[in-house]
């Protein structure tokens, strides 16, 4: 896999609690990653250039944008997030990182927490996209009853999905 530095637009961003954002970029077609891997993204905020890293919580299999998924807290990093408008200049670095599932197992457990969970998403998505075998479980610790970020995701038939909040 190849690490790919370029030059992008914010395409839309999308509030997925009251205080959790994701946010699109334009994907190349050229531009290739694993369900679990992280990028960095950097953006212009009041004359300098901030940088960091997100897992991407778009899938593989969805077409024409990456995206993260992101807590509002106020870091700096959040408060010039929270300036982006659509067509606002980002540079993407990635991917990285080896926490990444294609199928290669029969069975996986996913244990996260927070916004920890995201990646989840990408493994999800990709798992319901490809019509994959495997059992996944997730275990989460969440500080609210979770949204339907993750629900809206779609439902398998015939497979085992099973969570645990605690």
């Amino acid at each position: 896999m190849y690490y790919v530095k370029f030059e992008t637009t914010l395409q839309n961003s999308i509030y997925r609690t009251t205080n959790v954002l994701s946010y699109r970029f334009p994907r190349p077609a050229t531009f290739l990653y694993k369900p679990g891997q992280y990028f960095f993204v950097t953006i212009k905020h009041e004359g300098k250039e901030l940088t960091h890293p997100f897992s991407f919580s778009s899938s593989p299999t969805e077409q024409g944008y990456i995206e993260f998924t992101k807590k509002l807290s106020d870091s700096a990093y959040t408060a010039a997030l929270r300036t982006m408008q659509t067509g606002d200049w980002a540079r993407i670095d990635g991917p990285y990182g080896q926490f990444t599932f294609e199928g290669e197992y029969q069975k996986i457990a996913l244990l996260g927490g927070g916004i920890g969970i995201t990646p989840f998403r990408s493994i999800y998505r990709y798992a319901i996209d490809k019509d994959l075998k495997s059992q996944i479980t997730r275990s989460m610790g969440v500080a609210h009853q979770p949204t339907s970020y993750l629900g809206k995701i779609g439902h398998r038939p015939n497979r085992t999905a099973t969570s645990k909040l605690f």
